[in-house]
């Protein structure tokens, strides 16, 4: 007698198509993200016409809850879990959104990483020689 597996029924089964966050995937996820902040930033300011660097570092402030000047992966869970699943087209990208900000792999991000992941210009990363480090290289600067 053969016995069938028995199938979570919560859980959906995986596609290769899932796993993977494309660089067009990507580009579309931060184009979303920042227009999220946008909208956000504009709801809590009533502000027309806000600076895009400022609202990046207020969305920062808002996610260090314990401001401590880093966002810790608990700090964070909420709004990537909001993320993957308001972004069902590039939920890979959600899922990688904490790594991807964490150059260093200390498991926290820094305000010079976050604003590094969204401007790639950030003065902390400038001054360094060695950019191929932090996933970037330096020609890209």
């Amino acid at each position: 007698m053969h016995l069938a597996r028995k199938i979570n029924p919560r859980r959906r089964p995986k596609r290769k198509d899932d796993k993977k966050c494309t660089r067009s995937d990507k580009l579309e996820f931060n184009r979303n993200i920042m227009n999220d902040f946008e909208i956000d930033y504009k709801r809590t300011f009533q502000d027309s016409h806000p600076n895009i660097r400022k609202i990046v570092e207020w969305k920062f402030f808002m996610l260090d809850e314990n401001k401590d000047g880093y966002i810790s992966r608990k700090e964070i869970r909420e709004f990537k879990n909001l993320i993957q699943n308001s972004m069902n087209k590039q939920r890979a990208c959600g899922r990688n959104f904490f790594r991807s900000n964490d150059l260093n792999s200390d498991r926290l991000i820094s305000k010079a990483e976050w604003n590094y992941y969204f401007f790639g210009d950030d003065e902390e990363y400038q001054t360094r020689n060695d950019y191929t480090h932090f996933g970037r290289s330096s020609s890209k600067i």
